[in-house]
C-alpha cells in the first residue's frame, strides 16, 4: 500500500517537474520542501489518532528526516549515490 502511494507520488512529481520546468536549485528546494511538509503533516495527523502525542511526534519527525534526505539528495542536489 505504501509502496504504491510512493510510486504514484513520485510519478506525479516527475510530471509536475516536466510540465513547469523547475530547473533552478532554489525552486526545487522550495517545491520539495512543501512536499516534505505535506507528507510529514499527514503522517503526524494520522498517527495522532493512533498513538500518544510523544510517539506520533517522533514518528513524524523520523519520516521528515528520511523523506527530506532522499528528496533533497536525489531531486534537488542530484546526488547519484546517497551515503
Amino acid at each position: 500500500m505504501v509502496k504504491i502511494f510512493l510510486i504514484t507520488l513520485l510519478t506525479f512529481i516527475n510530471k509536475f517537474l516536466r510540465r513547469f520546468r523547475l530547473k533552478s536549485e532554489k525552486k526545487l528546494f522550495i517545491f520539495f520542501g512543501i512536499i516534505n511538509l505535506l507528507i510529514t503533516t499527514l503522517v503526524l495527523q494520522i498517527s495522532l489518532f493512533l498513538m500518544p502525542t510523544l510517539f506520533a511526534t517522533l514518528l513524524s519527525q523520523l519520516v521528515n528526516l528520511i523523506v527530506g534526505y532522499f528528496l533533497y539528495g536525489k531531486k534537488v542536489f542530484n546526488v547519484k549515490k546517497l551515503n
